[in-house]
């Protein structure tokens, strides 16, 4: 997956971790990982300033704001993404509350450490190594391992639907009346299944429903200006007529 280098911040966070990952090995006879299970949250640790993270933008109740160890679930994601293909078994996970823009909805896998983890089991023949990279503006994560001949694995999303956000005026005093600003642009509503197919010199050996999600619509908020228009604080006295000429006689006369 590429990265948004419009984000540094979330640069450092998604690679103050590769070291670790570098050729981890996950088979049963790993002592922390029990029946060959790897958990993300477990290998990665919590994301603090001591472990290397750093402030960048975090989805939190629909909306992105600063948090620390912000883009650590593009990370996730590509893992997802490579598990998948790798043909192993998912174990846990979840997507995120509105769709990423470096993934196709429906492949995404969101993490939070102590609440959201991200797990798979390494159901081959042999053991497996993770290769992790993250130099060259991209997110590059390789399963290795032993291949079946002649087998193939690809993903497949049917039944994409969209919707639009639903729209949500608030009153705010501070803005003249009659005038508006968006406060939240919102996002769109989703939903995506998700299919893997195994195919064996070229025939379908086996088409399996990885996920069916739904991604809510989060409303467009605008806020409506309320505040009246401000009243001089006095208003001038006319100035008196001016006296006829001498001479002059009334209009009439």
């Amino acid at each position: 997956t590429y990265i948004d280098t419009n984000i540094p911040s979330g640069l450092a966070s998604t690679s103050c971790w590769w070291d670790p990952w570098y050729g981890y090995v996950c088979y049963g006879y790993q002592p922390t990982y029990s029946d060959n299970r790897f958990s993300y949250n477990a290998v990665v640790g919590p994301r603090d300033a001591e472990n290397g993270f750093r402030m960048a933008p975090v989805i939190v109740r629909g909306r992105l704001v600063p948090g620390m160890g912000g883009g650590i679930c593009q990370v996730s994601t590509t893992l997802y993404n490579a598990v998948l293909l790798a043909d192993l078994k998912v174990v846990r996970r979840e997507h995120h509350a509105f769709p990423v823009h470096y993934v196709p909805a429906g492949r995404d896998a969101t993490v939070a450490y102590g609440s959201i983890d991200f797990q798979f089991e390494n159901n081959s023949d042999g053991p497996i190594a993770l290769a992790a990279d993250g130099r060259g503006g991209q997110v590059v994560i390789r399963v290795l391992g032993r291949p079946v001949p002649g087998r193939t694995v690809s993903l497949e999303r049917t039944g994409v639907s969209s919707w639009a956000a639903p729209l949500q005026t608030v009153r705010d005093a501070s803005l003249p009346s009659g005038t508006k600003r968006t406060v939240d642009k919102g996002h769109a509503g989703h939903r995506v299944t998700v299919w893997r197919v195994v195919k064996e010199g070229g025939r379908v050996v086996r088409r399996e429903v990885v996920s069916r999600d739904h991604y809510r619509a989060f409303p467009r908020v605008m806020a409506v200006g309320t505040r009246a228009p401000r009243l001089p604080d006095s208003v001038p006295a006319a100035a008196p007529a001016a006296p006829p000429a001498p001479g002059s006689q009334p209009a009439g006369a």
